[in-house]
């Protein structure tokens, strides 16, 4: 009986062995296109659009920036749009070398990057008279504060006719501090960047989503009886999960939540955040 046992053993046991080598063999021989067996159930992953990441306009929250950094943090963000005009804004001009460095400690320190630095000029202003010199010299500030925090690009709107000379100042004192103007104009002024404001868009009769293949710059914003509305709410246009896949499509890394116009802009914010992170997979945060 014993002699019986033993047999069984080692009749199993190279039962064992020959299946093992056999496995291994389906292994070396598998075809590349399938995937390896596990033991645990694999999720079937589908192709992710959660990895276009949202910069929300910190300056209308109408706080100190550093304050609105911190409130953009706590939210979950992990870039932020700065400010150079309107309510909560840096004064490029006020900020020296250390007040930039400190800007700039801030940003890493709540782990923010800085998307880009918005400057709203009225775009009449650029185009002839005695405001001219004034939104020029604006403009060229907000550049050498997006040089100094990370050579963001400088976002404006240009007007169709704008000075030809201002222009070619702008872009030269752009390139001097290595960062872009995007013109977020219909079109955009020749040598600038192109953005996309899907506000802005709409109001022309264009579709953002045929235009996100082709711009440089990115916003996210929507359009309701002439007025902004928060995107992805009911009653606005823009189809909040093909403009995503578009933009992704595209290579947009971030794209800026644009709150201008917008009420209760912090708790928006955290509104159109969740919305966007439920189009796609494989994101805990935007």
């Amino acid at each position: 009986m014993a002699m019986l046992m033993g047999s069984c053993i080692v009749l199993h046991a190279n039962i064992g062995l020959g299946l093992y080598h056999f496995g291994e063999w389906l292994n070396f021989v598998r075809p590349p296109f399938l995937p390896q067996q596990s033991s645990a159930r694999t999720p079937i992953m589908l192709p992710s659009i959660a990895n276009v990441v949202l910069a929300p306009t910190m300056g209308v929250l109408g706080i100190a920036p550093r304050e609105a950094m911190q409130v953009v943090h706590d939210a979950e963000f992990r870039a932020v749009q700065l400010p150079v005009t309107g309510p909560g804004r840096l004064v490029p001009r006020e900020l020296g070398d250390s007040a930039r460095r400190d800007v700039c400690a801030t940003l890493r320190r709540l782990e923010l990057n800085a998307a880009g630095v918005d400057c709203w000029i009225p775009s009449s202003h650029f185009s002839s008279g005695e405001s001219v010199d004034r939104a020029v010299a604006a403009v060229l500030d907000a550049c050498s504060l997006a040089g100094a925090i990370g050579r963001c690009s400088v976002n404006v709107l240009f007007p169709a006719d704008i000075d030809e000379a201002a222009l070619e100042t702008m872009l030269s004192g752009a390139s001097m501090h290595g960062v872009a103007i995007i013109d977020h104009g219909l079109p955009s002024a020749a040598g600038c960047g192109i953005g996309l404001d899907p506000a802005l868009a709409f109001a022309q009769g264009q579709d953002p989503l045929t235009l996100a293949s082709n711009c440089d710059s990115a916003r996210l914003s929507d359009l309701s009886q002439g007025v902004r509305c928060v995107p992805g709410r009911s009653g606005g246009q823009l189809e909040l999960a093909g403009y995503k896949a578009a933009l992704d499509v595209a290579g947009h890394a971030t794209v800026a939540l644009d709150l201008r116009q917008l009420p209760h802009p912090a708790s928006v914010m955290i509104e159109v955040q969740a919305m966007w992170q439920a189009i796609g997979f494989g994101s805990d945060h935007c």
